[in-house]
Parts: C-alpha cells; sequence; structure tokens
C-alpha cells in the first residue's frame, strides 16, 4: 500500500516537471546570460600542478545521533591521515555520550565535530611534521558560522562564564589537550550554578573553547589549509548574485586556479562584529583564497590559506597535492572522509549495545 502511494507521488512529480521544463530551464539560462565570460576568464591563470613527494595531512569528521524523548544518544568520529616519509600515520579522536539537557541538538553535535576535526588536526600536527595539512571546508567560514552562539546568554552569564572558566580552558588547550572536549567537563557545575538560560550558558562556553581551539590551529599559519568541495561565497564575482565556484565551473574549464584574493575579516562589512575573546587576534588574520581544478573534467575546488595573496603559494598548494588526487580531489581528504564516517546503522548498533529501546517519537512516522 505504501509503495504504491509512493509510486503515485513520484509519477505526479514527473508530470509536473515535465509540464514546467522549459520554464525552468528558461530561469537557468537567464542567470547565466548576464556573465561577461571574458570577464569570468581574466582571473584564472592555466595551470597544471607539477606532482611533489612532501609530507602532507588531512582530517575529517563525522557525526550521527538519536534523539530519545528524554535525551539524545551521539557519536562522533574525527580523524587525521597523513603521509609521513612516505608512512602513512593515523591519529583519531572519537566521543559517545548522552547529550542531556538538550537544545539546539543537530547544531551543537555539527558544532562538536567541527571541534573535534581541530583537535585532532593539532593532535597530528603536535606529533608529526607535515608540510601542509588539509581541513575539510572553509576557514573563514568556522570564523563566522557559530556567531549565533555568542549572544544567548544575557552579559551577566556570559562573564560569569568568561571569568570562571575560560582560562582553564585555555590552559588545557596550551598543555596540549586535544583528545576531548573539555567545555563538557563544566556542563553539571554551570546549570547548578545559572539561576536562568541554563543550557545557553553551557553553549557559550562550548563556543568560546571552539575559538580557542581554531585560534590554536592557526598558529599553523605556514602549513593549514581548507579546501571546500561547495561554496556559496561570490568574493570575485560580487555582482553577479551566483557563487564564484559556479561561475569557475561552468567558464574556466582548464586546469589552472584563480588569482587568489584577500578576505580579512577586518574588511569586510558583514563581519563587523566583535568575538567575544581573541576579538584582535582573529581579526588580523589574513585569508586569501582561490579556486582551482587539477585537470580539465575534475571539479572546482576553493582553497583557503593563512597569509597573504600570493600566485606562487597557490602553485605550491596544489603541486603537493597533485600526487594524490583522485577524481580532482586530494587522496588524503577522500581517505579521511571514508574512513571516519559514522552510518545510522553504526549508531543503532551501539545503541542496542547500551540496551536503549525507548520510543524516540519516530516510531508513528
Amino acid at each position: 500500500m505504501i509503495g504504491d502511494l509512493v509510486s503515485y507521488l513520484i509519477e505526479d512529480l514527473f508530470e509536473i516537471v515535465s509540464k514546467n521544463k522549459e520554464s525552468l530551464r528558461e530561469k537557468i539560462s537567464k542567470l547565466m546570460e548576464k556573465i561577461d565570460a571574458e570577464k569570468v576568464k581574466a582571473p584564472w591563470l592555466k595551470y597544471l600542478a607539477k606532482e611533489k613527494n612532501i609530507n602532507h595531512a588531512a582530517s575529517d569528521g563525522s557525526a550521527n545521533f538519536i534523539e530519545y524523548k528524554g535525551f539524545v544518544l551521539y557519536v562522533i568520529a574525527a580523524k587525521a591521515i597523513g603521509k609521513i616519509n612516505d608512512d602513512l600515520i593515523i591519529e583519531s579522536n572519537f566521543d559517545i555520550d548522552i547529550l542531556h539537557p538538550y537544545r539546539k541538538t543537530a547544531d551543537r553535535i555539527r558544532f562538536y565535530m567541527s571541534m573535534f576535526e581541530k583537535k585532532v588536526s593539532l593532535k597530528f600536527l603536535q606529533k608529526h611534521k607535515s608540510e601542509l595539512f588539509i581541513l575539510d571546508g572553509s576557514i573563514l567560514g568556522d570564523l563566522i558560522r557559530p556567531a549565533a552562539y555568542e549572544r544567548l546568554p544575557n552579559k551577566v552569564q556570559r562573564k560569569f562564564i568568561i571569568d570562571n572558566y575560560l582560562e582553564i580552558i585555555r590552559k588545557s588547550i596550551e598543555s596540549n589537550e586535544f583528545h576531548r572536549l573539555l567545555s563538557k567537563d563544566y556542563t553539571n557545575e554551570i546549570i547548578a550554578k545559572t539561576p536562568k538560560n541554563k543550557i545557553d550558558s553551557v553553549i557559550y562556553l562550548e563556543y568560546l573553547e571552539n575559538l580557542l581551539t581554531l585560534k590554536e590551529l592557526l598558529q599553523h599559519e605556514d602549513t593549514v589549509i581548507g579546501i571546500s568541495k561547495t561554496s556559496r561565497t561570490n568574493n570575485y564575482f560580487r555582482n553577479i548574485h551566483i557563487p564564484d565556484m559556479a561561475i569557475f565551473e561552468e567558464y574556466c574549464r582548464i586546469p589552472g586556479f584563480s588569482k587568489p584574493i584577500s578576505v580579512e575579516l577586518e574588511n569586510l562589512d558583514r563581519y563587523k562584529r566583535r568575538f567575544p575573546i581573541l576579538d584582535e587576534e582573529i581579526r588580523e588574520i589574513p585569508i586569501s583564497l582561490f579556486y582551482a581544478r587539477f585537470t580539465k573534467k575534475s571539479p572546482v575546488l576553493k582553497f583557503e590559506y593563512i597569509g597573504e595573496p600570493d600566485k606562487e603559494r597557490a602553485k605550491e598548494i596544489l603541486d603537493i597535492l597533485a600526487l594524490g588526487v583522485v577524481e580532482g580531489y586530494p587522496y588524503l581528504l577522500r581517505k579521511a572522509h571514508r574512513e571516519v564516517l559514522i552510518t545510522r546503522k553504526n549508531i543503532e548498533q551501539i545503541a542496542k549495545i547500551l540496551g536503549l529501546y525507548e520510543k524516540t517519537g519516530r516510531e508513528m512516522l
């Protein structure tokens, strides 16, 4: 019966698509027709990367959770994989825990995963010498994305968190404690001492730990880069309301890269907000970006690094990664992603081991 309903639904959708095919195609064409192809190609530099066998590494993370009626079971994994002196080196971080009390579950667990990726990266860099370390995703995005957490508790609560816990977290990070989420140690204490909006204060400390961890990672400025498979930013073509990545993908088919540009936080109007800690240090971090594709058929990727715009730095990055490119994507980053993936089946097996059979509220769906 359900199978028949699904079949009817798909048939209806196909019929609607067929009826609207031409109008949808017309909308896509209109988006592209205002683009001057020559202007788009102007910053694109033809370059075929030269393979270099140099120590480099990459990290990625994964998370999954089951939301029960009274708590959340979550699992997080992060892995850093490096090719060091022709040996494959792996560092891992894992966290299996109960989130209670909970709020903003999906956001917080993604936030935890992001922190674990940074921590496993720091663990790797602490132990092994790497000429290049690849982060999965955007450095700039990681700096600005958690801003929503920043002002959840009131001013008094924020001051209480900073006065009582910030220095403890800072010292732990400076002591190379990179294997766990430090702020979780103080969850119960914060709840007991906070009169209202208790969970907001807990989340605020988690946010501060993330900023401290990110700042520590960015100290490795000659090594760390961020690579994104997708991006919605338009730093190159601000007057065209289409992401730079999509434009370069369409119009710049030859192997090469875009001339690097600067995206310092201090120069971007939409980032005029103040960070609650490390504001001056974070704002002074120079971040440069460029887009590149390794072959004619490979996808365009977004690259970010710490430093001023420099074509030779872009070439150096591409040369190091060229030796291990699979289907246009760095091998170590691809390997880290595949090895760290936590599936729904994995977390359901963990729940079964723990004897968790409580109803989740989704059984009727």
